[in-house]
Parts: C-alpha cells; sequence; structure tokens
C-alpha cells in the first residue's frame, strides 16, 4: 500500500474515534450500587447480555448481583434468566407486577429501591449497548450513532459463550470493528 494511502487511512481513523463517545468502565472498587434496566425489542440479546454483565461484576470483579425480570410474558424468559443466575451464583426474582418489582428491589437496597419507584416509568437512555455484533453484516451503524445521538456506548457483545464474548465499547474498538469488520 502506498505510504500516502496509509497517512490517509490513519487520519480517517483518528478522526472516527474522535467522533466515538464511549462511558468509562466501571471500576471494581467502586462501592456504590448500580441499577440497570435493558430495554429493547424481542430477540436482541438483552438476557444473554444481562447474564454476561452479571457474570463479570460477580465472577471477575467480586461484587454482589441479584437479578430481577419483568418479563412474565416471553416463554421461558424467566427460566432462561434462572439458568444464567444458577450458574452465576445470583438470586434471580421474577416480578410479575409494579409491587412485586418494589418488594424485589427492597430485598437489595432500601435507598436504590426507593430512587427505582421514583423512576421506573421514565426510563432515562444513558448509553448505547450493541449486542449480537456477530450476527451483523455491516457495523457502520455503531459509527453512524455517534453523529445522531449523544449518547455513549458501553459495552459490546459478539457471541453467545458467557461472560467471554462481553467487551467495554472504547472508541478504538468501536472504530477498529467500523473499519475491519467482526471477522478480521
Amino acid at each position: 500500500m502506498p505510504r500516502e494511502d496509509v497517512w490517509l487511512q490513519d487520519a480517517l481513523k483518528s478522526a472516527m474515534i474522535r467522533q466515538v463517545s464511549a462511558l468509562e468502565p466501571r471500576s471494581a472498587q467502586e462501592s456504590s450500587p448500580h441499577c440497570m434496566a435493558f430495554v429493547g425489542p424481542t430477540g436482541v440479546g438483552k438476557t444473554t447480555t444481562i447474564a454476561k454483565l452479571a457474570a463479570v461484576s460477580a465472577l471477575t470483579e467480586r461484587r454482589r448481583v441479584a437479578l430481577i425480570t419483568l418479563d412474565t410474558y416471553r416463554i421461558a424468559a424467566a427460566e432462561q434468566l434462572k439458568v444464567y443466575g444458577n450458574i452465576i451464583g445470583t438470586p434471580v426474582i421474577v416480578a410479575s407486577d409494579r409491587e412485586e418489582f418494589s418488594q424485589a428491589l427492597r430485598q437489595t437496597r432500601e435507598e436504590e429501591a426507593e430512587e427505582m419507584i421514583r423512576q421506573f416509568c421514565v426510563i432515562p437512555l444513558q448509553s448505547l449497548l450493541f449486542t449480537k455484533l456477530d450476527e451483523s453484516s455491516s457495523l457502520g451503524s455503531l459509527f453512524n450513532l455517534a453523529g445522531r445521538t449523544a449518547k455513549p456506548r458501553s459495552y459490546l457483545t459478539t457471541g453467545q459463550r458467557v461472560p467471554e464474548d462481553f467487551e467495554v465499547a472504547t472508541p478504538e474498538r468501536i472504530v477498529d470493528l467500523c473499519w475491519h469488520g467482526f471477522w478480521r
């Protein structure tokens, strides 16, 4: 490849990296509890992604983790999460309504439960998490959304293995995926 082409590619990659925002990875030393809600259409990988994040938190970072599901509609949804919970060693609570959800949150921490209840109906989008990248034929949306939303990327999932196929979304990794694709 001519020297000018390499320089141009490097300059373009650097410009793309500056356009992508990503959350800083959580620190294992952070002591404050985190409450995360995952929303999205059926089949995009929410349950598997939750299992991956829970596994990393519980097994690698040695955090206490509890999983609460409100999905009582989809057949076997709670059972799937319970299987992951058993593997990871975390409790899984099935809440079929708002009151059961409130009770489940109180079993973890009272202060966080009250805060979550106040915000339960209004879920502010804080970051974007991309799932099933290994099944995508085009990864340009990872970059393109930077121009359409001010929301940072948080994590990426790249397969079915729990917790291996889970990674922090960094600007460099996003640009690398857009530039070279998943299978390089």
